[in-house]
């Protein structure tokens, strides 16, 4: 299982040291560091931003239609988070 540390941003210039409590609290070995919460990211696999995926309006031979995305086109999406050993 992977976890996720909210609001804390990869650092860009030097390492940072960090303690995870079993509460879900991080605190970082730096001063005025703002504390994070760490929480559980379960089991998955690839995952995308489907805030980003471009919705189209598809039309259904009744005229209906509604708002929707094909599954070859979220294949073709950017990969934000490779998926967990074995999952696929």
């Amino acid at each position: 299982m992977s976890v996720l540390i909210k609001g804390m941003k990869m650092p860009k210039d030097r390492e940072k040291i960090v303690f995870i409590f079993p509460d879900g609290v991080v605190h970082v070995v730096e001063k005025d560091t703002p504390v994070f919460e760490a929480v559980p990211v379960p089991p998955h696999g690839r995952l995308i931003d489907a805030d980003a995926i471009p919705y189209k309006k598809i039309m259904f031979e009744d005229d209906d239609f509604y708002y929707g995305v094909t599954q070859p086109y979220i294949d073709r999406m950017p990969t934000v988070i490779p998926a967990e050993e074995g999952k696929t």
